[in-house]
């Protein structure tokens, strides 16, 4: 038998072969070739009993029909090239291209730092601050895309604002804000003024992201409906109450007031605060002097504000800074000092305590849904799988609530998945219509103060990166960001800790900012399982109850 049929194997091709023995190892290469293109010269044809050879006899192999042999060889046009493009290695790129091709490839792209231009430390924190912000960094994006004409200083100061976003997400080097500093001092005089030695002067970062706030609001606004970037973005409303305390007859008046920022009072040395919510809660009531209609003269009034609405991003101020009066005997000049006690603030923020009555009516839907979510989650974590078998959970028995047995079967999707986002945790429009608030807030940035008064020290800002996927990673992915000096750490790590305060010399939080939370709107088939997990709650409440009256019942007989 001179001809054999069997496989040939090539690349990841298979092809039919015959293999004519009497014809010669000349004839089965050219046949090879007509098959795969692989010029006779390069191909290696695996026989049993290794390469086939040339001029040797084919009917010595110990060929069968059916076998697999093995072709090696690259086909005509396949051969290696050099590449068109010189290969570049990370080592050798820019920050520029390393920035570019960690974005083409959907990686996270190392933050860029900003050059200190003489004490602009509380620039450069509370810019990298707000840039952790997603919607704020594609508004500014977008002023600059429509390239208006400027008509004020504040356009102008918007627009190297927006210059310099853009500089910070193109490179994972070091940014030097040059024009934008320089149309800082334009817009804000007082931030160019420079000590006796002729250097410029520390200035306070609050009142920097108050001013920055402002010009913006003038440069990116809706002439008709007055509604601004800023204001969709930070802007709430505080509803407030004015009650004379020196005329009770006198009828209260409500005034509403758009604020930017939340305050939180830090208390006194007798009474200090030691948690952000205590301290916003204490900034909500304060006390005035106005003119009383009643009394014809200036009153003392108490204020206490709400919180009407909330916004998708809520900035929160520590009072670390109060006016020091000038001592003549000690020689020393009027100055701010900065409280340094110790304040602690959560990875989490809840402000139902902060808002009004109609608003805390509007965020219980939220909260009711989110302890709906909770309840699947718990009664997972403590039964496992539980099957949802409305069948079977009428027929228990009515008296025990038709929950014994229950076994819930759900994917664990209840409160970890009750925020659905994109890509840089911000929700689409089409899911917005599903999704409602209910309070909570999570800490995205801080803007921390290291120094003992708001004219000396250093600022530095902290963005969160990643969140912990609770699996390998336990703790949220933080920057840290020391003007050009850009680092990482976790919400474990000292310095973090540290931001709560009681050293001076230590970066201590003063600005915080958090994004809101908002919870998703339950499906028919989630609020089945929650109502077959209440059903198996009521079930065991009511046969605990029953216990404990039988037990009560055995000690009145004894």
């Amino acid at each position: 038998m001179s001809k054999i049929a069997v496989k040939m194997k090539w690349t990841k091709e298979i092809f039919d072969l015959e293999i004519d023995t009497a014809a010669g190892v000349e004839a089965l290469r050219s046949k090879i070739y007509s098959l795969t293109r692989v010029p006779t010269d390069r191909q290696k044809l695996m026989l049993p009993g290794g390469p086939l050879k040339e001029g040797e006899d084919l009917s010595k192999r110990k060929v069968k029909p059916g076998m697999t042999v093995m072709l090696v060889g690259t086909a005509e046009g396949g051969e290696l090239k050099a590449p068109e493009e010189k290969i570049k290695f990370v080592e050798d790129m820019t920050p520029e291209e390393l920035a570019a091709m960690l974005k083409e490839k959907k990686q996270l792209v190392p933050p860029a730092g900003l050059e200190n231009l003489g004490n602009t430390c509380y620039a450069n924190s509370v810019i990298q601050s707000l840039n952790r912000i997603k919607p704020w960094k594609e508004g500014l994006e977008d002023y600059l895309q429509k390239n208006l004409p400027v008509q004020n200083i504040d356009g102008q100061f918007t627009k190297q604002l927006g210059y310099l976003g853009r500089q910070l997400g193109n490179t994972t080097g070091k940014v030097v804000p040059n024009a934008f500093i320089m149309a800082m001092k334009q817009r804000f005089p007082h931030f160019a003024e420079t000590g006796p030695n002729g250097a410029p002067k520390q200035q306070d970062a609050e009142e920097f992201l108050t001013g920055l706030l402002n010009a913006v609001h003038g440069a990116i606004v809706d002439n008709a409906t007055n509604r601004s970037l800023v204001d969709e973005l930070f802007g709430f409303q505080m509803k407030g109450t004015l009650k004379c305390l020196e005329a009770e007859d006198e009828e209260s008046t409500s005034m509403d007031e758009l604020k930017r920022v939340l305050l939180c009072h830090l208390g006194t040395p007798t009474e200090p605060v030691s948690m952000l919510h205590r301290g916003v809660e204490l900034s909500l009531k304060e006390h005035v002097e106005k003119t009383s209609p009643t009394l014809g003269r200036t009153a003392q009034y108490e204020k206490t504000s709400a919180m009407e609405t909330l916004p998708p991003y809520l900035v929160v101020q520590f009072a670390r800074f109060q006016w020091k009066a000038k001592n003549e005997e000690a020689g020393t000049d009027a100055s701010r000092t900065k409280v340094t006690r110790k304040c602690a603030f959560q990875q989490t923020m809840d402000v139902f305590d902060y808002a009004s009555e109609n608003l805390k009516e509007e965020l219980m839907e939220g909260r009711r849904r989110k302890k709906k979510l909770d309840d699947i989650d718990f009664e997972e974590a403590q039964s496992g799988k539980v099957a949802m078998d409305v069948d079977d959970a009428k027929k228990g028995d009515a008296a025990t609530g038709s929950a014994a047995g229950l076994n819930m079967d759900v994917d664990k999707k209840a409160s970890n998945a009750a925020m659905e986002v994109d890509d840089e945790g911000e929700l689409t429009e089409i899911q917005k219509k599903d999704f409602i608030a209910n309070g909570s807030y999570k800490l995205i940035a801080v803007v921390s103060h290291a120094g003992r008064t708001a004219d000396g020290g250093h600022y530095v800002a902290w963005g969160k990166i990643q969140e912990a996927d609770m699996k390998e990673e336990k703790f949220d992915t933080w920057a840290r960001y020391d003007d050009d000096e850009v680092d990482f750490c976790d919400t474990n790590h000292g310095a973090f800790k540290d931001l709560v305060g009681g050293k001076a010399d230590s970066q201590v939080a003063y600005l915080v900012i958090y994004q809101k939370q908002t919870i998703k709107k339950l499906t028919p088939e989630e609020n089945r399982k929650a109502q077959l997990v209440k059903q198996k709650q009521e079930a065991e409440d009511a046969e605990r109850f029953k216990k404990d009256n039988k037990a009560k019942e055995k000690m009145m007989q004894k």
